[in-house]
């Protein structure tokens, strides 16, 4: 990623490339899981990192996000990612949600984004339990392209993803993120 420029950052995902490592068993799917002392970074992730939070406070609800971007293909498949980091460095799991950008306004009827137009990409549909963060802990969030070899690749062409392959991948995927970027994670007093 590059750094901040006119409030929006820039990212190139090449799918072509498949060299990245796996980190199995980090986030995998319903495993609430206390990774070692540090979140480990994964490539194609923007962290966003809270202040500590002085008290105790309890997370009630889904997380919502309202990711505002602009790309120069027709589709995406985004990953939000949301842990809670203790006092003491360590790293706790609490919910992923992977949202194709097309669907994020409704599930039944795709609709296409228009390259290189700033678009708000909802991301509401997700699962948190209610959870008891404790004082001096804070909220992370990781936000990128989803390029998990668990999942089916969105190359971004527009056409029915289960029809692309990896010719597709011969155009990087190009991504302003902007800073107009809300997260919202909903909390009980």
């Amino acid at each position: 990623t590059k750094p901040l420029v006119n409030n929006s950052i820039h990212q190139s995902v090449n799918f072509a490339y498949r060299g990245e490592p796996l980190h199995i068993g980090e986030t995998q799917e319903g495993v609430n899981l206390i990774i070692d002392s540090l979140l480990r970074p994964v490539p194609n992730r923007l962290v966003f990192i809270s202040e500590p939070f002085a008290k105790p406070i309890t997370s009630s609800g889904p997380m919502q996000a309202d990711v505002l971007a602009r790309i120069n293909k027709k589709d995406m498949d985004l990953v939000l990612e949301l842990y809670e980091q203790f006092a003491d460095g360590h790293v706790m799991f609490l919910t992923k949600v992977v949202q194709r950008a097309s669907l994020a306004n409704s599930r039944g009827h795709r609709k296409l984004l228009t390259p290189d137009k700033w678009e708000k990409i909802p991301m509401h549909e997700n699962y948190l339990a209610p959870k008891r963060l404790a004082p001096g802990s804070r909220i992370v969030i990781r936000l990128g392209i989803n390029k998990s070899p668990d999942w089916q690749i969105n190359y971004g062409t527009g056409r029915d993803v289960s029809t692309e392959s990896i010719l597709d991948a011969r155009e990087p995927l190009e991504i302003d993120w902007s800073g107009e970027t809300r997260f919202v994670v909903r909390v009980m007093r």
